[in-house]
């Protein structure tokens, strides 16, 4: 590219070397070679190509920051590349700055990051919803960093507008869900996760969200038969196994629970807060079926993972 940032030389070969002299030596696929003959008409529409291309990546990395709020591997990804992602979305923005898609899909990605921009994440949505409030993902990054500042009825309503302008979008029903929850709207909560059954391939985490708000409302064979449901769609899903056991064991279950446990620990690492989470369970589950002997073994297994992980 030249200093504007125009391509000189289309991106077609597979390695290049530094120019000495006016020349530079470079390798193309001798198999499908390209053509190198390049008319000032056929570099804008590669430009207009690749920027699509660029704008369609950064939609996708977009939602996986969204999709990061509730899935632990996801965050992983995008904390790592999100400083890459904002990048790329700047470069964008220097070329149009009033595209609110651009501005949306900043404020998704200051989310994935760690830590969490959150200031920087309401500030770009408001940006993007400036220019076009019916953007749906920016509404839905604004409701999220407002669930943060603990303004749950602001939550509820982006959220409700992201639904609005994207209703196939599974993601907002989650959210909105995990929002109406933490209100003890659990009955609304539930519609929610049952929207998301009909618009996610993710059936396995909204049938466990909604066991989970079902146990709220003390509809424990409801949450059973939808953790079943969950552990049918996925294995692994170990969430599903800890609403299965929460309710089993509100049955008077203990055995049954414990059990549901022993399968969620061959999906958790052991050496995580997750399995810490696990072992709580355990010990509480444990101390109610009047084992104080196992209860207090796990206790000691408590304490060791904690003093790790926090030393970690």
């Amino acid at each position: 590219i030249d200093k504007t940032g125009k391509f000189v030389i289309p991106p077609v070969l597979m390695h290049a070397y530094s120019f000495s002299e006016g020349l530079a030596g470079a390798c193309i696929d001798v198999n499908n070679p390209p053509d190198l003959k390049y008319t000032p008409q056929n570099q804008k529409e590669l430009e207009e190509k690749m920027r699509a291309a660029s704008e369609s990546a950064l939609k996708d990395r977009s939602l996986r920051c969204v999709k990061a709020w509730r899935d632990s591997g996801t965050w992983g990804e995008t904390a790592e590349n999100g400083p890459e992602w904002l990048a790329e979305v700047e470069q964008l923005l220097k070329v149009e700055p009033g595209n609110d898609d651009f501005y949306a899909y900043r404020a998704a990605i200051y989310t994935g990051l760690y830590p969490v921009k959150f200031k920087e994440a309401k500030a770009s949505a408001l940006e993007a919803l400036a220019i076009n409030n019916k953007n749906a993902l920016a509404h839905g990054v604004l409701a999220h960093c407002l669930t943060v500042n603990k303004d749950n009825k602001g939550a509820i309503e982006h959220f409700s507008k992201a639904i609005d302008y994207q209703p196939q979008k599974p993601e907002w029903y989650a959210n909105r869900g995990l929002t109406y929850e933490d209100t003890g709207e659990n009955k609304k909560a539930i519609l929610d996760y049952t929207s998301m059954l009909d618009n996610s391939l993710d059936k396995a985490w909204a049938y466990g969200s909604r066991a989970h708000a079902r146990l709220s409302i003390e509809d424990r064979a409801g949450a059973i038969q939808d953790s079943d449901n969950a552990i049918e769609q996925d294995i692994t899903s170990v969430f599903a196994y800890k609403q299965k056991a929460d309710a089993l064991s509100r049955q008077g279950k203990f055995v049954l629970a414990l059990a549901e446990l022993a399968k969620a620990e061959a999906y958790i690492n052991p050496n995580s807060w997750e399995m810490l989470e696990l072992l709580q369970m355990r010990q509480s589950m444990l101390g109610f079926k009047g084992d104080k002997a196992k209860a207090n073994a796990v206790q000691k297994q408590i304490q060791q993972l904690k003093k790790q992980l926090v030393a970690n």
